[in-house]
């Protein structure tokens, strides 16, 4: 049987070999071309289920392949790291300043570790988001440190996992059934809609090939270009604005922890009124709302967290809404409801750890060195 083992996008071509070692090159279609832009070629080792991705720049990326078991990340532990710890392994990855000695160690260990595969360092839609202030080169170090140190495996958005953990509650159960990993190497969950057009190619395997690899370009194509996800961070303002009137709404009223969440839990589900339409018909959550909400979603791993630290910052009132908050009260709940270990930024970090009503999720820590050692133990 001939396997596609080498994709030449320079060229537009791709070769098949047989166990025999025999080749046939076949020309690809016109719409593959695009593919070039981020990747000059790629070798296709089905044994090991590897990917190497050869960048346009010079070097390669090796990602894994995953088109038998996407989900299947084989009794690794799953660590999330927040964009600013990301920063730190690009920073000692590629000398960009200067690091102290024992966060730099923590760093080239973290990145060893993902990089051999040893653990599963998948990134997301919000370090994309979050890597808009970065500057041409530190942009491309970045998205270079991510690509190798994630080899592929990416978090589903939280918008789609909040949709299935909402799902098995008040839908028919179809979407859970079919979105259940969130961390994961399946096409065209990373993002809420498709960025990034790839070729259609009706030949198995190029069939699922193809879509793994403009995945791939996808991620890299919007780490590349930051006009990419303009949208999602003007997104960020009409939420800030929202969410601080509510603070100065229950401020005026000097409520109390009661009310503020009661206030945040309105809020928060009419905030995904239209998610939740989806889902069932209107005299069905109203019901809901009024029945078995509360319950339900303090039983859901990602809601009851995003629910916990809404309400932690309404309740403090000294705070106030940042952009990057935007992002961080998104991803962060998500990750820590559903991985092994999320190392992040301190102040949602410490909300996360005070949502002891929650179900169980990850272990936390606030940078590479409280994190480390998390992850050995589970490796241990």
């Amino acid at each position: 049987m001939l396997l596609p083992t080498y994709i030449d996008f320079s060229r537009q071509s791709a070769t098949f070999t047989d166990a025999g070692g025999g080749e046939e090159r076949l020309a690809l279609p016109a719409d593959a071309a695009k593919l070039a832009e981020e990747f000059k070629a790629v070798e296709i080792d089905y044994r090991s289920d590897l990917l190497t991705l050869h960048l346009p720049a010079g070097g390669t990326v090796v990602a894994e392949l995953g088109l038998q078991d996407p989900d299947d990340v084989g009794g690794r532990p799953v660590v999330y790291l927040d964009q600013n710890q990301w920063s730190t392994l690009a920073a000692v990855h590629f000398g960009l300043r200067d690091v102290p000695a024992e966060t730099a160690n923590a760093a080239r260990r973290m990145l060893a570790l993902g990089t051999s595969g040893e653990i599963v360092l998948p990134i997301s839609a919000g370090h994309a988001i979050e890597t808009g202030p970065q500057f041409s080169h530190r942009r491309v170090a970045l998205a270079t440190t991510m690509l190798e140190g994630s080899r592929g495996w990416q978090m589903r958005h939280p918008v789609r996992v909040r949709a299935v953990e909402f799902d098995r509650v008040v839908g028919d159960g179809r979407l859970a059934g079919t979105e259940h990993a969130v961390f994961t190497r399946t096409p065209d969950v990373l993002w809420t809609r498709r960025l990034y057009p790839g070729p259609s190619i009706p030949i198995p395997p190029l069939d699922r090939l193809f879509p793994r690899l403009t995945d791939l370009a996808s991620y890299a194509a919007t780490m590349r270009n930051p006009d990419a996800l303009a949208d999602q961070r003007n997104a960020s303002d009409g939420w800030i604005a929202q969410w601080t009137r509510i603070s100065e709404f229950l401020e005026r009223e000097q409520a109390g922890a009661d009310r503020t969440y009661e206030v945040t839990f309105g809020a928060v589900l009419a905030d995904l009124a239209e998610d939740l339409l989806l889902r069932a018909p209107v005299e069905q959550l109203t019901r809901w709302f009024d029945e078995s909400a509360r319950t339900d979603v303090a039983a859901m791993p990602y809601m009851s967290r995003t629910m916990w630290v809404m309400f932690a910052r309404l309740r403090n009132r000294t705070g106030s809404w940042q952009r990057n908050d935007f992002v961080d009260l998104m991803f962060l709940p998500c990750a820590s409801a559903y991985a092994d270990v999320v190392i992040g930024e301190r102040r949602t970090i410490a909300d996360l750890r005070r949502a002891t009503l929650c179900p169980a999720g990850a272990e936390l820590a606030t940078g590479l060195v409280e994190g480390l050692p998390l992850i050995e133990a589970r490796l241990a």
